[in-house]
């Protein structure tokens, strides 16, 4: 009984984070972050566009541990290029 709530509710977060996910993707390119370089907005829509991906795999494959870890990979990856991008703002 327990396990079928926890999966029921991973899904309906992991869906609520796919919509915040593209919902940043596509914000993320007006107000100041329109001021970094052409290639960091790429790069930044790329780890949004991985991270809901890798959650709609997770909920495809039930939270399997591959799943998670690409999940986890595509958060690290949103953390790097926005440190990158954070670097380049205070450098430029």
């Amino acid at each position: 009984m327990l396990s079928e709530l926890a999966v029921v509710l991973f899904r309906h977060v992991a869906g609520i984070a796919i919509a915040l996910a593209l919902f940043v993707m596509f914000r993320s390119n007006y107000g100041v972050n329109s001021q970094d370089a052409m290639w960091i907005r790429w790069l930044r829509n790329v780890g949004f566009f991985a991270m809901a991906v890798a959650l709609a795999y997770a909920i495809w494959r039930h939270g399997s541990q591959v799943s998670l870890l690409l999940l986890f990979y595509s958060g690290v990856y949103s953390l790097a290029v926005n440190a990158v991008a954070i670097q380049c703002r205070r450098l430029g």
